[in-house]
């Protein structure tokens, strides 16, 4: 499929759509009779009856993307940083770790300074203003 996929341009609109049904087809075919084995019926299941459809969206829909890899990357720091940190035992801290995180990757995102958006916060209440908003 990421072989018909990158050769999008090479095909004609009905060539590609042609190819990736019948990928599709056998897929799911494939899918639809597992071998014997607990894991691998539980694994087909998700590939019947119209749910399966939503797993190929990406064929029909230029705007999504066939990965996750996007996603990954972005929550990557997180995932580093709560390994190395062995993650916290409290509420107050996971409450801390998901803001400063939240705040980390929203100023990323944004490409604002992040420095800068928690001095702003941190004056504001200082000073009882109003806080800063993160969301643009």
């Amino acid at each position: 499929m990421n072989r018909f996929e990158h050769r999008r341009d090479e095909l004609t609109a009905k060539g590609f759509i042609r190819s990736m049904d019948k990928i599709k087809a056998g897929f799911l075919s494939r899918m639809r009779r597992p071998p014997n084995h607990p894991l691998a019926k539980k694994l087909a299941r998700r590939f019947r009856g119209k749910a399966a459809e939503s797993y190929f969206r990406f064929l029909t829909e230029p705007e999504l993307e066939p990965t996750n890899n996007r996603t990954e990357r972005q929550i990557r720091p997180v995932v580093i940083d709560r390994r190395i940190t062995q993650g916290t035992r409290g509420d107050a801290g996971m409450r801390w770790c998901e803001r400063i995180w939240t705040t980390l990757a929203t100023c990323k995102k944004q490409e604002r300074n992040v420095f800068d958006f928690i001095h702003e916060s941190v004056v504001a209440q200082w000073n009882k203003q109003k806080d800063p908003l993160l969301i643009r």
